[in-house]
């Protein structure tokens, strides 16, 4: 379905047993949210296109290997994909701020194309030297988020006890 000028992805095709999905360059502002119900789907290619956000049921893709989200207009990734056993991601050409933390769980990535984003976390400096250093700063990231203690003290202290 790629340049067919789609403004939406038609149903039907969240009902194929589709492994293969290439939609660019066309005039998508969003994706459905029954694309989570392809769940043979290997490859999605939804680049070039106008998309602003991803729905959340993109996490459901269990055989997702390549995503292509190049030129669109995200400005945010849904943690979603960090369950996905992705190989490739492309959101190069976005308006993406930062990467978030839980991408560090992406075990199987090994390409992963991030040039032409506004990006702070992590930032610029880090994103040039690849994929090694991202997971790296990620992971360090990871360990700063910590509760804060008392607020932990606070939700399993029972009611009305002063103290342990």
């Amino acid at each position: 379905v790629s340049r067919s000028h789609l403004c939406l992805l038609p149903a039907y095709l969240c009902c194929l047993p589709l492994k293969v999905l290439i939609a660019s360059n066309n005039k998508l502002t969003s994706l459905p949210e029954d694309i989570g119900s392809l769940s043979q789907l290997r490859e999605l290619d939804v680049s070039c296109n106008d998309i602003h956000t991803l729905p959340s049921q993109i996490g459901n893709l269990e055989s997702l290997r390549d995503l292509n989200i190049r030129r669109n207009q995200l400005i945010t990734l849904p943690e979603e994909l960090s369950e996905l056993p992705l190989v490739r991601l492309d959101f190069s050409c976005n308006k993406i701020t930062r990467i978030p933390v839980c991408y560090r769980h992406l075990r199987h990535l090994q390409n992963i194309l991030l040039d032409n984003n506004p990006l702070q976390s992590p930032p610029a400096q880090i994103c040039t030297k690849g994929k090694i250093h991202i997971f790296k700063y990620l992971n360090i990231e990871a360990c700063k988020i910590v509760p804060d203690l008392t607020d932990l003290e606070r939700s399993i202290r029972p009611q009305g006890s002063s103290s342990w």
